[in-house]
């Protein structure tokens, strides 16, 4: 159902604005993601024959975009939305919890058997918890300004609210080791349960496919959530830069400089994407390798064996280079650069 993220660029004016206003709300609502897809799908359906047939915006929202919103979404916010979108939320927990079980067990000391073994949970249940109440927060006080913004993106927002959200677990997770609060529970009940549940889940998930679809596999015949994205890049970016590039002239124009070409324009991007590739790449060795230092010392101070400060450090470069992997410009994004000098400046 994700498709409708390549033809909402279809939309335009007024009426991507309303479209864009929209999702932001069913985000911030933490409606769910099957609903929120078919939802908008539907409302992008209806916006588009709207403005192809040269009809308001308003035709389909009426007056008061906040007051659809919350009528369209009646049914998926609230406890009710909560409630079906919980055993997809505790599915996702049951593995986070299963993971760390699995590396408890892998560093498990001698003489310890899985059946008598404690695992340690306090830093990552209250990274968690922590996490979720800032998360609950910021969409709290994003929600307030909703729709007293002039544009806004759904997009943006639900990367900042992870942003923050990861930030806050990551230091609750060390202020815990760092002043030692414990909280631990059977090793060996708390893996059958997460294990258990991720099962269960996954069985009732292909119960549920093959009663609507006569089968168990998952439909791929259309394009993938990672395809979609890079479409929607493709199309989008030549458009991006030439209205990027389209802003710098006026820029210059009234400063009395002058104007560059669209191909120096280009070259240009480039370099700055070469440069924040180098600047990412040290940012994240620097905190790497403080971070690493900094539990290393304090295992060695409390005669915690080396053996879990490099398993620390393995999960913790891991991470980083997830997150170096999501913001850095790839061969990809600089084939795209080649492909706008290719088509050139876009007409507005």
């Amino acid at each position: 159902m994700a498709s409708y993220l390549i033809e909402k660029d279809l939309l335009t004016g007024e009426y991507r604005q309303v479209f864009e206003r929209v999702e932001s709300y069913a985000m911030l609502e933490g409606v769910g993601q099957n609903a929120q897809d078919e939802m908008l799908a539907n409302l992008l359906d209806l916006l588009y024959t709207a403005q192809t047939e040269g009809k308001p915006a308003t035709k389909i929202t009426g007056p008061d975009v906040e007051r659809f919103c919350r009528d369209y979404f009646a049914e998926q916010t609230g406890l009710d939305g909560w409630s079906r979108d919980m055993p997809t939320g505790f599915y996702r927990l049951a593995w986070v919890m299963l993971v760390f079980c699995l590396i408890d067990i892998w560093t498990m000391e001698d003489g310890t058997t899985f059946w008598t073994a404690q695992t340690e949970i306090a830093g990552l249940l209250a990274g968690l918890i922590a996490g979720a109440l800032v998360s609950f927060a910021s969409m709290g006080f994003s929600r307030r300004f909703l729709f007293q913004l002039k544009r806004i993106s759904a997009a943006v927002l639900s990367w900042v609210i992870l942003g923050i959200s990861v930030a806050v677990v990551v230091l609750i997770v060390l202020l815990t080791d760092r002043f030692g609060w414990t909280f631990e529970l059977p090793l060996a009940a708390l893996t059958l349960i997460c294990a258990g549940y991720v099962v269960i889940y996954k069985a009732v998930q292909l119960g549920l496919r093959y009663r609507k679809t006569g089968s168990f596999k998952k439909d791929t015949s259309g394009e993938s959530f990672l395809q979609l994205i890079n479409d929607s890049v493709d199309q989008e970016m030549p458009k991006a830069l030439s209205q990027k590039y389209r802003k710098e002239c006026e820029k210059r124009s009234r400063k009395g400089e002058e104007n560059r070409t669209y191909g120096e324009f280009l070259e240009a991007e480039r370099r700055t994407r070469h440069r924040m590739n180098r600047v990412l790449l040290i940012l994240y060795t620097v905190i790497w390798g403080v971070e690493t230092v900094f539990i290393g010392v304090t295992n060695a101070q409390e005669g915690i064996p080396l053996w879990d400060t490099l398993i620390f450090a393995a999960v913790c470069g891991a991470i980083l280079a997830l997150v170096y992997r999501i913001f850095y410009c790839s061969k990809k994004g600089f084939r795209r650069l080649d492909y706008c000098a290719k088509v050139g400046l876009v007409e507005e």
